[in-house]
């Protein structure tokens, strides 16, 4: 089966101006997503991570929904799925990362 960059099919059917926009779009759209849309993007199942950071299935589908958690747990959870968790602190006219103790 010959593979064909998205790219090549959008531009073929959108032109210059609607596949920016498009472009646009998807970039906001991942530049904020649940932990339970990382982990399906990642293709990573519930079991699987639950295993690998050495929790129940049911307690990872927990944490998935809840609105606070600790960092600690994030980054646990964000590191167990191959990534990182920075933290940003935005104030008027400028944003600094917090620097999180290891």
């Amino acid at each position: 089966m010959k593979v064909i960059a998205i790219d090549k099919v959008l531009s073929r059917h959108l032109s210059p101006a609607s596949l920016a926009r498009a472009k646009t779009k998807a970039a906001k759209i991942l530049e904020e997503m649940e932990l339970r849309e990382i982990r399906e993007a990642l293709n990573i199942s519930q079991r699987g991570l639950a295993r690998s950071i050495g929790i129940a299935q049911p307690t990872l589908a927990k944490i998935e929904r809840q609105p606070d958690m600790r960092v600690a747990t994030l980054r646990k959870v964000v590191r167990a799925l191959g990534g990182d968790i920075d933290i940003m602190a935005r104030f008027p006219g400028t944003a600094i990362r917090v620097k999180l103790p290891a």
